[in-house]
Formats: structure tokens, sequence, C-alpha cells
């Protein structure tokens, strides 16, 4: 009988040889160790079929025990008596669980082509990332990942999702009684789930091998909030701008924060955005420009915004603060990032504002191009300055033109303008007008 002890204590030879365990049973085969010159050793089932001696490799002596080659033994022996080559039983066995894996596959293939929630927002997200404004991403990013995916669940198919559905990710944003920020991921869920449907018969869809089948929006039939988002119309007065830039004067505010808020004026009014995360590269202050790149721009093209004086010496005097740095305004506990979002209101929110109601920084924007009307500065050119898209057929196809000579001459303009109200000895009682017959400030 073959046991461990007489296992290791055959000896290799010139040429292999088998060692046969006995057995008074007869015609299941024999279990039998193989020991090979090199002195490695393996089990082998030795049997007869069809009047051929044949041996079937069960495992190598050390990577498998005496007794689990006595159980694949055990299983095999029974078709040897049978008058069945174990090989074919192995040979179908191995075959099966091909299939097996096979139709696993195939199913898993199928499952994926079934796109899941969290499939459609990742891929609707990458495509927003690289055509919408930075902050339409972030703010769409925000609510699809935060109030979204975790209550609709990232492996839920996306053809699933009910009108129901849609009701329980927005109830509990309206119930803490934030009906406009309802409204928003409301949106964003509708422009998500329109992505889907049309996605399906992109050349994306063939490549990627995923399919959403989305047969409606689950979104259209719910109804917005009562509540509406009032657009904003605040615009400060020149009494208040004059008031504004002496409190800046007089706040503790660092340096670069009080240039800040000064160069969203000096610039005429150019997104908040844009400005605290402008970088040096972006200027040339020989030529007098400011070439803001198509990724950090709203609507994807590159802005050029000629810099007049007043702009011009509040850049240079940064220099002496930010000049080390990659942007103009770092954030103040990361000096590789660019200034936070939210660091305006913050200053807003501790500066003293005698004389100046409450305002957002972004109303700098509104303030700008309201008072550039009022001094004579048509729409075309101020919706230039402030690279608003234009949807016409002619800009959108023809006009290449970049209206830098019209853009100039309203910035310097702008800045005469801003020069008196900011300046020390300006009364508020001598409001400054202009005349549209001769074309200046007075």
């Amino acid at each position: 009988m073959l046991t461990d002890k007489t296992i290791k204590a055959l000896k290799p030879k010139t040429s292999a040889y088998y060692e046969i365990n006995n057995t008074t049973q007869r015609g299941y085969g024999r279990l039998a160790v193989k020991v090979n010159p090199s002195g490695e050793k393996y089990f082998y089932l030795l049997y007869r079929h069809n009047n051929k001696r044949k041996a079937l490799p069960l495992g190598r002596y050390g990577d498998m025990t005496l007794k689990e080659a006595g159980v694949l033994y055990g299983k095999y022996k029974g078709h040897v008596y049978d008058g069945i080559d174990p090989r074919e039983v192995i040979e179908e066995e191995t075959r099966r669980k091909d299939e097996s894996k096979k139709e696993a596959e195939r199913k898993h293939r199928e499952e994926m082509r079934k796109g899941s929630i969290g499939q459609i927002i990742e891929l609707y997200l990458e495509r927003l990332e690289k055509n919408a404004s930075v902050s339409h991403f972030r703010e769409s990013k925000r609510a699809l990942l935060k109030d979204v995916l975790p209550l609709l669940g990232a492996d839920t198919k996306a053809k699933d999702i009910t009108p129901d559905n849609i009701v329980r990710v927005l109830h509990p944003i309206a119930d803490r009684g934030k009906e406009v920020q309802c409204n928003r991921v409301r949106a964003y869920l509708s422009a998500l789930f329109n992505y889907g449907i049309q996605f399906d018969r992109t050349t994306e869809a063939i490549s990627k091998d995923i399919y959403f089948n989305i047969q409606f929006n689950p979104v259209t039939v719910i109804p917005k909030q009562l509540k509406r988002e009032s657009p904003r119309d605040r615009v400060l007065s020149e009494v208040e701008i004059h008031a504004f830039w002496q409190a800046i004067e007089n706040s503790q505010l660092a340096p670069d924060r009080k240039i800040t808020f000064k160069l969203l004026f000096a610039t005429g009014g150019q997104r908040v955005r844009e400005v605290i995360q402008s970088e040096w590269a972006e200027f040339s202050l020989y030529e007098g420009l400011w070439t803001l790149p198509s990724n950090r721009v709203k609507n994807k093209r590159v802005h050029v915004v000629p810099l007049g004086e007043l702009a011009l010496s509040l850049i240079r005097e940064l220099q002496e603060y930010n000049g080390h740095s990659r942007y103009l305004f770092p954030n103040q506990s990361n000096p590789e990032q660019p200034m936070k979002d939210d660091a305006l209101a913050q200053c807003l929110t501790r500066m003293n504002k005698p004389g100046v109601g409450p305002f957002q920084s972004r109303d700098i924007r509104r303030t700008c191009k309201t008072l550039m009307g009022k001094i004579g500065i048509t729409k075309e050119v101020r919706d230039r300055l402030h690279n608003h898209a234009l949807d016409d057929v002619s800009s959108r196809h023809y006009d290449r033109y970049d209206y830098l000579l019209e853009k100039r001459s309203a910035i310097s303009k702008w800045n005469e303008y801003l020069s008196r109200i900011i300046a020390d000895n300006w009364q508020s009682n001598n409001l400054i007008q202009f005349s549209s017959k001769t074309g200046t400030l007075r």
C-alpha cells in the first residue's frame, strides 16, 4: 500500500518507473506514483481501455497529497470499471466549464450593455467637463454624485428609473426648504436622461458597447417647485462704487484681496472665477492684453481683454505680493492652487461698507455692463468685452474679427469714467453724465 513514508522512500533510477498501490479490486485501475530520474514524483491512474494500457496524470507529489490523489482516483475508477475512458470524462468536464464560463461572460457583457445609473452619470460628466462651463460642470457633478447617485444606486439600470424614483431624489431637498436647489437638481436630472436617450444613437455607444435603452425621460412629468429662482438685478450706483472703493482702502483685507475687487471693476466686470483663477502666463503687460484660454472661459472660446492703465497699475502692484506664484491670486493656505470661489464672499461679509447696500461679488459684472451703457458703449461691444455667447449664425460661423480696437476704446472710456468715480475729491452730488452729441463724459 502506498503511504507517505513509502513514497518519500522511493529513489530515482536511470529511467522512470511506477510504484503501484496494491488493491484486491479488479477492473478499477490502479493508483500509482511515477518516479522520474530527476527525483520528481507524480500520481497517475493506470488503467486499460479498449485493451490498451493508459496512464492519466493526477498531479505532482508535494503539490498534491496522497489523500487528494486518492480522492481523484476514487472519482475516476468507477468510469474505468464501466468501460469509460476518464480522459473523455475530464474533457467533457472541461468543455462544460468553458461553456459555463463563456455563458457567464456573455451575461456579464449583456448586463454591462444595459447602462446603469453609475455609467450614465460618469459618461455625462465626462462630456460636460469638455463642453460646459467650469461652474456648471462643478455644480452638476456635486448634485449628481451627492444628491442623486446614493438614492438611485450606481448599479440600477437607467431604463428602470421611474418618475417615483425621481420624486424620492427631489423630496429630501425640497423637504429642507431648498426649493431653488430642488429645481436645479431636477434640471440636472432631466439633462442627464436626455443625454442617455441620445447616447444610444451615437458612435460612442458602439465603441463603448453600452446602451441605456431609455424609452422616455422620467423627469418631464415631475413639476417644478413653486418657488422660482429670481434673476439678480443688483447694480451698484456711482455713489456706492465710490463708497466701496474707499471701504476697500480702509479695510483690513490682505493687499491682494483688495486688488481683486479693484481689478473686477478695472477690467470692466470680467467673470469673478475667471479673474480669481487667472495666471501670470495669460498676461502681456507690454501689449496691455489679458488672453484667457478656451478651457477657462464659459463659452470655450479664447477671450482677449484689453487692459487700461488702472488695471495695469493694479497688476504691477500685485506682482510685489504674488509675483512668485503661478496665480495672480493664490490660495492663502495652498499657494499651488488659485483663490477659492467663496473667498470674496467671505471678504464682503467681514468688511465694513458704509454707504453701500448688500451685494455679491458677481454683481460687479452687471454693474459695469449697466454703467458702460450709460456712458455710450454699445451693447454689441459690451457683449464682446464680457465674452457673451452670441447665437446668431453670423457670429457662430463666420465672424472671426476679435473687435480688439473697439474693446480697447471701450476700456479706455470705462477707465476714464471709473477713475473719476473713485477719485478722493469726487462729489456724490455731481454725477457723471455722457454727451451723446460729443461722445464724451462731463
